[in-house]
């Protein structure tokens, strides 16, 4: 894209000047969310380390002491 030149200071109007100062505020404005440093989101990661462990603990679990068929969940599936 083809930008329009603007000199800053010397002759003018306050019209070129105000451009000017849009021009240089939109340029800061771009350098500085360059610059930004980025956050690092946490939540989907913190997320799958939770379902992980979760599941790890239900694999290692032994459910022969919880489920048993004389009582509980275990008598009522039957």
């Amino acid at each position: 894209m083809a930008e329009k030149i603007i000199e800053v200071g010397g002759k003018g109007n306050s019209d070129t000047a105000a451009q000017a100062d849009n021009v240089i505020d939109r340029r800061q404005a771009e350098i500085e969310k360059m610059y930004r440093p980025h956050r690092l989101d946490l939540t989907p990661i913190i997320f799958s380390l939770t379902i992980m462990v979760v599941i790890y603990l239900g694999w290692r679990a032994e459910l022969e002491n919880y489920i048993t068929p004389e009582s509980g969940l275990g008598y009522a599936r039957g």
